[in-house]
């Protein structure tokens, strides 16, 4: 029945009564699931529809955009606290090599980071000493 429709259509000559009621088909096959094949039936038709003027679509986009940068953001705070945390354990392990005489090891527990962390900033202040 849906093809049969979709025939008719290639009968409309007039530009914006092809637009209205290709747009109308569409709006119907979303109300019964039938947008994807409609799309491929449209898609195989000598019709055109301009999807980017579609109202929908351009919804979708805007959702699209909206949820990417929401995502985004949630990724940069993410980002920020870790590294505000590695910056911490940085200090945190720094101070303890400055101020105290415990090995390596015994740093890396307190700190809870691993023991090539410790070492990496032991040769940093080394290389300062220098």
């Amino acid at each position: 029945m849906l093809k049969i429709f979709c025939d008719k259509l290639t009968l409309v000559h007039n530009k914006s009564k092809l637009s209205k009621y290709i747009k109308q088909l569409l709006i119907l096959s979303r109300l019964r699931k039938l947008e994807d094949i409609t799309f491929k039936i449209l898609d195989d038709m000598p019709v055109t529809h301009d999807i980017e003027n579609d109202y929908l679509y351009l919804k979708g986009i805007e959702r699209g955009i909206e949820r990417g940068i929401e995502r985004g953001i949630e990724r940069g705070i993410e980002r920020g606290a870790f590294k505000k945390e590695q910056e911490e354990k940085y200090l945190f392990v720094r101070d303890l090599l400055l101020d105290t005489n415990f090995d390596s090891i015994k740093i890396a527990k307190l700190a809870r980071v691993t023991l090539e962390f410790v070492e990496k900033i032991k040769s940093e202040l080394n290389e300062k000493k220098h």
